[in-house]
């Protein structure tokens, strides 16, 4: 009945294998079917001595249709293919789990043609504790949103490097990839209270930005900035650099307690890029104070 709930059907399971005498089961193997989804595993699991299983899963059809998160903020995916393998000693084996994902869709999004990889050379299992590493690529993301989207236009590869805790993410280092877009970033996410700390470097195709700012960029714009959100929710951007050809910018800002403060310098060394009559180089300052909207 669990499975007909989860829109799997009903499936049937067959296997044989044996118990170890340290606690261990080894599968000789083990075949799942249904309308759905098949799947085979074999290999041994012993949390107190070595490991080395493997399990693998493939939807029946073109993919089989999975639906998570509440009416209000539905996530629904397709999978075509699950591969989980265990490798080591006791409960901290090295894992490998990779998925392919024709498509994940949210209110706000859609995305096509995604392959998932992870890694850990000696993850806790019982505690969901360890190293990690991982890639995702996306073939195509569909975004409704006109400034966010041409940023993420074509085919796009996530890779992260980092730890699990029981009470954070630490990220070493990180990067987003695609057409116009190249970024790293790395950080600490807090699992605990909800606090991030991320520092933040991107390069971005200029055509891919707003039209207003075209103008005075040149082909490709940098900007770094460091960003922290504490527990309740307020929002502090530092040292923030912006550089593209003849204009640059550094500055600060934060959004606390519904109250907005920025504080932003900077200079355009050839103004003609805003009238080609006008020549010369201008500085610049804004400093805003406020509720926000």
């Amino acid at each position: 009945s669990q499975t007909r709930q989860a829109g799997l059907g009903p499936l049937s399971l067959n296997a044989l294998g044996s118990f170890t005498t340290a606690g261990g089961i080894v599968l000789d193997q083990a075949t799942l079917s249904g309308e759905k989804i098949s799947g085979k595993a074999s290999g041994t699991i012993n949390a107190n001595g070595a490991s080395d299983f493997a399990l693998d899963l493939v939807s029946t059809g073109p993919s089989l249709p999975l639906s998570f998160g509440s009416a209000e903020s539905p996530i629904k995916l397709e999978l075509q293919a699950l591969s989980v393998k265990a490798a080591g000693q006791g409960t901290q084996p090295k894992l490998d789990i990779s998925a392919v994902l024709p498509s994940i869709a949210t209110n706000f999004t859609k995305s096509e043609g995604i392959t998932l990889a992870l890694h850990s050379d000696a993850f806790d299992v019982k505690s969901r504790t360890g190293p990690i590493s991982g890639t995702v690529t996306v073939e195509t993301i569909g975004l409704d949103n006109p400034t966010i989207a041409p940023l993420v236009a074509g085919k796009i590869t996530a890779k992260v490097a980092g730890s699990l805790a029981a009470d954070a993410i630490t990220i070493d280092s990180g990067s987003v990839q695609g057409e116009a877009l190249d970024s790293a970033f790395n950080g600490r996410v807090s699992l605990a209270d909800g606090a991030i700390d991320l520092n933040l470097k991107v390069d971005a195709l200029s055509a891919a930005l707003p039209a207003a700012a075209r103008g005075v960029l040149a082909e490709r714009t940098q900007l770094s900035a460091a960003m922290k959100r504490d527990a309740h929710g307020g929002v502090t951007i530092s040292s923030v650099k912006l550089a593209s050809g003849a204009l640059t910018a550094d500055g600060q800002a934060s959004l606390a307690d519904n109250r907005l403060s920025a504080d932003i310098k900077g200079a355009l060394t050839d103004i003609s890029l805003l009238s080609k009559d006008a020549k010369g180089a201008i500085a610049f300052a804004l400093n805003a104070q406020g509720p926000s909207l």
